[in-house]
């Protein structure tokens, strides 16, 4: 997608999650794990981009804002070519089929291989699930580089959790 397109937090979160599935694809095509190489691409395509992502997409397909739509077919354009050259190797009837209805002329094995930027594969958040006498109360996001301290400090300042721990001791 062009860098003037603005970017839901679907479309960023299936630009990511395609990123990571060619990432472990050539990983496992690296190790010659040809099982798991099929799996990262048929995961991403089916359970990622089908089951999720094409029907967050709904909405915004049926909405009013043409800027909307032309960036959520964009995304779902870019990541579906982008499944079909790496399942290429393991479905190649069915790709070629795919790709010919997309209205490309040429094959699809002709394609340039997916590149990616591996910074994007870089996580600078994780969330970080609070307990109170093992019970989940709550979830916050915090960097992936936080100390034990600085967690500690800010679980004991979640909101949801204050009710829990008020006049406690907590160890």
């Amino acid at each position: 997608p062009g860098e003037n397109a603005s970017l839901t937090l679907e479309d960023a979160w299936m630009l990511h999650t395609v990123v990571a599935a060619c990432h472990s694809y050539h990983e496992a095509m690296d190790s010659r794990r040809l099982n798991d190489a099929a799996r990262a691409g048929y995961d991403c395509f089916w359970h990622e981009f089908c089951d999720w992502y094409l029907e967050a997409l709904k909405t915004r397909l049926h909405g009013d804002d043409a800027a909307e739509k032309r960036t959520a077919l964009l995304v779902a354009l870019t990541v579906h070519a982008i499944l079909l050259r790496v399942l290429h190797p393991f479905l190649p009837f069915l790709t070629e089929e795919l790709w010919h209805q997309l209205g490309h002329h040429d094959s699809v094995h002709l394609q340039a291989w997916p590149h990616w930027n591996p910074e994007l594969l870089v996580e600078e958040k994780q969330t970080m699930v609070v307990q109170v006498n093992g019970k989940v109360r709550d979830r916050v996001e915090v960097p992936v580089d936080i100390s034990e301290d600085e967690a500690a400090e800010v679980a004991l300042a979640a909101e949801r959790v204050q009710g829990w721990i008020a006049g406690k001791t907590v160890r």
